[in-house]
């Protein structure tokens, strides 16, 4: 069977994370109905709290990753915003980010309503080091920053410092010892986020196989004729990657057989620090 490119998994996870992390995006996504389309006055009058003069970039940032189509008004020059089956496929996946985010709320924040804490567990995610991180972590007690940049990518450990910093002010990672000796674990949060990412992890593989088999466009570049294809082993086995990945994150597995079937991964520059707001009182 040919290698399992797990550096894609990880790349449309956080692509996806990165979309649906934008702010607004969830009340935009609840505020189109779930059949036929509405105009953004109806959107903003259904959610009135979402911005008007930020609506449009945010509807586009959902139709780019494929949640949102735009429709066309008949008589009209305007449009309408419709949900594609990929929009309606998100609940689960908001269901999975609620629950993580209700059993591990931040503490110390500004109290946010639901949508926009879904939204903050996304931007968790959306770092392109944040599922490795808690992927390497969750295969030993404790590392170090050396042992850490001994299994991570040279162009990655720039930003290693203030991945570790986000995840451990966020819970999901621990640090103990001094300056010069410390040393990061998994916490139970970390191992939980597991939930999240491998329901965003199978969401954004269904939407782009989905979209393969209508001829829309991939999220990436197409692969020439000449070089690998493993776009067909990831449809075959993508569960099973998902679960020889991430189970580690649940119950710990032998570092060193995970680790030979998977391929080295490559990131790109992680987004700003994240907000770690607590759900509002009910």
């Amino acid at each position: 069977m040919p290698a399992i490119d797990t550096a894609t998994v990880y790349t449309r996870a956080q692509q996806a994370a990165e979309a649906l992390a934008a702010r607004w995006a969830t009340r935009v996504v609840r505020a189109v109905p779930r059949t036929g389309s509405a105009r953004p006055a109806e959107v903003l009058s259904a959610a009135p709290v979402i911005p008007s003069a930020t609506l449009y970039w945010v509807s586009s940032v959902l139709v780019e990753a494929g949640v949102l189509v735009k429709v066309p008004v008949a008589g009209r020059s305007r449009y309408g915003l419709a949900l594609t089956d990929a929009g309606r496929a998100l609940t689960p996946v908001y269901d999975a980010a609620l629950a993580w985010a209700k059993r591990h709320p931040a503490r110390g924040a500004p109290a946010m309503d639901a949508p926009e804490v879904i939204e903050e567990v996304f931007g968790i995610l959306a770092s392109p080091l944040a599922a490795p991180l808690l992927a390497e972590l969750s295969w030993r007690e404790s590392m170090s920053y050396q042992e850490l940049t001994a299994v991570l990518p040279a162009e990655t450990h720039r930003l290693l410092h203030h991945r570790l910093a986000v995840l451990v002010q966020r819970g999901l990672v621990t640090r103990i010892g001094t300056r010069r000796t410390y040393r990061w674990s998994i916490s139970t949060a970390g191992n939980e986020m597991a939930s999240v990412f491998v329901a965003l992890s199978a969401w954004a593989e269904e939407r782009l196989h989905a979209g393969q088999a209508t001829g829309e466009q991939a999220d990436e570049p197409a692969v020439p004729a000449d070089e690998p294809v493993v776009l067909r082993a990831e449809a075959a086995v993508g569960e099973a990657v998902q679960d020889a990945l991430f189970a580690a994150m649940g119950e710990r597995m032998d570092t060193a057989g995970l680790r030979s079937a998977t391929l080295r991964l490559e990131f790109s520059d992680a987004p700003g620090r994240q907000a770690a707001p607590v759900l509002a009182a009910a």
